[in-house]
């Protein structure tokens, strides 16, 4: 799908899940501005059904707030999956008609009925915001660069965690640039990203 038609479709998505969410980000071949894309993309923290709100102060990821905050409360029905399922029952979305359903907490593999194209959303917390918004982001080739520069060094990338284990303890990223710079890689804008 052109990109223009799929960032559409994506915004309006992302405005649709907003009010079940902590945060919410376009990422993937949208984010960067890939010309055709072949899935839409959305990294998200969700809030919990029973919590209230965050007050917009602890939405800037300099707080500190922990995942502990608010996570007790997160499980298979957490507030995106609830609104997903809202949107399914008004056929905006649906499970893929290949029978495949990756559907669980941290990644829903649906389908956007009116376009046909495939969405993935995929859950993360604020505390691995950042290496989740680079590796959901993407590319590839990228992401392998970012793993092996860690490898290289006798580092483990936690790709679905807050950084890199080493051998000296734990380095926690709070910014796609300190995921770059943590193994000596200059910062990608996600334009540049492969």
């Amino acid at each position: 799908m052109e990109l223009e038609k799929a960032r559409a479709i994506a915004e309006e998505l992302k405005n649709q899940l907003q009010g079940s969410c902590h945060m919410i980000e376009i990422v993937g071949d949208i984010r960067r501005q890939k010309p055709r894309v072949g899935k839409i993309k959305l990294l998200c923290i969700p809030a919990p059904v029973k919590g209230e709100p965050l007050p917009a102060e602890y939405r800037d990821l300099s707080s500190s707030l922990s995942s502990q905050d608010w996570l007790p409360e997160f499980d298979d029905d957490d507030a995106v999956h609830q609104r997903v399922m809202q949107l399914m029952q008004e056929e905006v979305l649906d499970f893929t008609p290949k029978g495949t359903r990756a559907y669980s907490v941290t990644k829903k593999s649906i389908l956007h009925v009116p376009s046909g194209i495939a969405v993935d959303i995929v859950s993360t917390d604020a505390q691995c915001w950042a290496v989740a918004l680079v590796v959901a982001t993407g590319g590839a080739k990228t992401n392998r660069r970012i793993a092996g520069a860690a490898r290289g060094k006798g580092w483990r990338f936690r790709a679905s965690g807050s950084g890199f284990d080493t051998p000296d303890g734990h380095i926690t990223c709070s910014t796609e640039q300190e995921v770059f710079e943590a193994v000596g890689l200059p910062y990608l804008p996600p334009e540049e990203r492969v």
